[in-house]
């Protein structure tokens, strides 16, 4: 649809503050945008914001080649309005560059503009989503330096400790949390959501029963909450605490019309070691996504249901829903768990022949497994050397415990050789924790094998290298009480 050669400055701003699900072409917006410049409304408020977040809503990347040029161009005439669009639809790390780059106008030739709340909200979920966090840290400073106690809204503060909770340092997330002056439903589901990344389920549990108290404040759990809570249940494998969560759940919220509800019951219970009651949730929950049928497959590859797993995926395909990349990697585990070579095989094959994904890193892994475990060792060996992408230290380690299992001392040295060579190159920076269970990986071959003096000569290697064994530890519950038994 062309326009006419001239349209009223009012017209060209009501064209852009459409929905922005309203249909515009980048020629109309083009012609918008000329006469915008011709006739002097970019200066009017909002006005530039409004034509870069059009620009950025046609489909990529024409319309954020645009975006960011019509930003670039009109820079003098952004006002706050305008950097937090650009800010906001740009891809995380370019979102930290712009707000640095502000950052240095500011202490240099004049501030670019005043940042408020909102912009202080986006470039945290910027560093959180780039797992930046020094940058986040100094936005987090520089707000301490410039912004009055009391004076941010909650949503930048609840940003702020997602940004610290997603990226493990849940030590600053709780201070942040302690002390905001009031917190809402979000904020508490931030925090138990870093404890349960960071394996402290335990925390997370205890953090819920400390919002339920705040509920005189307003403060009420949300799905969110209940989602979250269900991953800790999980992890600690507490199937008492996790029912009691569903009981919960099934008072206040109706969870078989809430499809993340019932994903994470089927999670829970599958986890919990209760398959059953794992699939009587899956079955009631109405609207099911791929996550959902994907957790489900998932829990039949943990029990060892390889086969009912490869009958739940045609049940989703005649659902209509196509499986993703996760939930082969489910299906590839499950036959690797049951022994299903030549289904596991032909799975691996339908990736690309009839879904057309390329196999990532796991599903080889997968294959190396499945291979592994029944003592193909050498079809594994093989498979390993024809990939089209460099092995990980991952998929070796499976190479390596199939040759303990089954003998095969000479080819186990060699990967396991190969193994260390490959992280020391690689500096890998884990505390020495994976290097550690290659050692001792190596050793216990050698020590299957008869070869004493090659044990040795592995332990005194640990010893020079400051590699030492770590003790493991598991949970378990009595009487509604969690303990932990260091091993």
């Amino acid at each position: 649809m062309a326009l006419p050669p001239l349209l009223p400055r009012a017209r060209c701003l009501d064209l852009l503050l459409m929905p922005p699900s309203s249909a515009m072409g980048m020629g109309k917006l083009k012609q918008i945008h000329a006469q915008m410049v011709v006739g002097g409304s970019l200066r009017r408020p909002n006005a530039l914001g409004k034509l870069i977040e059009r620009y950025a809503a046609v489909s990529a990347p024409a319309g954020m080649d645009h975006a960011r040029l019509a930003f670039r161009c009109h820079a003098g005439d952004a006002d706050v309005f305008a950097w937090n669009v650009v800010i906001r639809c740009s891809a995380p790390r370019e979102s930290i560059l712009l707000y640095a780059g502000h950052c240095d106008q500011k202490g240099g030739r004049g501030c670019a503009f005043v940042p408020d709340d909102r912009t202080l909200t986006y470039v945290f979920g910027a560093c959180a989503r780039s797992a930046a966090l020094w940058e986040g840290m100094q936005v987090h400073a520089q707000i301490v330096k410039t912004r009055a106690p009391g004076s941010l809204d909650a949503v930048v503060l609840t940003t702020g400790v997602h940004f610290y909770g997603s990226l493990g340092d849940v030590e600053s997330a709780r201070r942040l949390f302690e002390e905001m002056p009031k917190r809402n439903s979000p904020t508490w589901n931030a925090l138990m959501a870093g404890y349960c990344l960071k394996g402290m389920a335990a925390e997370a549990t205890a953090l819920f029963k400390e919002m339920l108290r705040e509920e005189r404040l307003e403060v009420r759990p949300t799905d969110r909450s209940m989602v979250v809570l269900l991953n800790a249940c999980s992890q600690l494998g507490e199937l008492a605490s996790g029912s009691s969560v569903h009981a919960y759940i099934c008072k206040a919220f109706p969870f078989e019309d809430d499809t993340f509800l019932g994903t994470g019951l089927v999670d829970m219970y599958s986890k919990c070691g209760c398959l059953s009651s794992a699939r009587k949730a899956f079955e009631g929950t109405k609207e099911k996504n791929v996550l959902t049928w994907t957790v489900m497959i998932a829990g039949l590859a943990f029990h060892g249901r390889g086969e009912a797993a490869i009958k739940m995926l045609e049940a989703m395909l005649d659902a209509g829903i196509s499986p993703n990349a996760v939930t082969f990697t489910c299906l590839l585990s499950a036959c690797c768990h049951a022994g299903l070579v030549d289904e596991g095989l032909l799975l691996f094959e339908m990736m690309s022949s009839r879904f057309g994904m390329a196999p990532g890193i796991q599903h080889y892994g997968c294959v190396v497994d499945l291979l592994g475990r029944v003592g193909m060792v050498g079809e594994a060996r093989s498979f390993v050397r024809n990939l089209p992408i460099p092995p990980d230290a991952v998929l070796w380690r499976t190479l390596l415990a199939a040759c303990k299992v089954h003998g095969h001392a000479r080819l186990g040295e060699e990967i396991g050789e190969s193994l260390l060579q490959l992280e020391q190159a690689a500096g890998e920076s884990q505390e020495r924790a994976t290097t550690c269970e290659d050692y001792v990986a190596l050793s216990n071959m050698y020590a299957s094998d008869g070869r004493w003096g090659d044990v040795w000569r592995l332990r005194e290697m640990m010893k020079g290298l400051g590699v030492q064994n770590r003790s493991g530890s598991s949970s378990l519950q009595i009487n509604k009480q969690g303990h932990q038994i260091d091993r």
